[in-house]
């Protein structure tokens, strides 16, 4: 796939990337290796391959999950700094 260097400023762009035009030109050749790459995979005949998730067999190796009892409010509060109620209270990050 033949990739401009209008596109690749472009993409920069849109990216909010700031790029001298030494690192388009270099881009612009990595993108280009990149969709070629991509063009070799797409040509590949799937059409007998059946769908997986995952390339082998596993089982899963997370725990069930159960619910069981938590520490009471009191508990779990008495080491925080500061708490409103029954709440932890922390910055606002906005």
């Amino acid at each position: 796939m033949g990739l401009s260097l209008d596109q690749v400023k472009k993409i920069a762009k849109l990216s909010r990337i700031k790029m001298t035009d030494e690192q388009l030109k270099n881009m612009r050749i990595e993108l280009e290796n990149i969709f070629n790459h991509i063009d070799v995979i797409q040509k590949a005949d799937t059409e007998k391959i059946e769908p997986t998730g995952h390339s082998v067999n596993l089982d899963s190796v997370f725990r069930n999950d159960v619910v069981e009892k938590s520490a009471p409010v009191k508990e779990a509060l008495k080491n925080a700094p500061k708490q409103e109620d029954d709440f932890f209270t922390v910055r606002k990050i906005i």
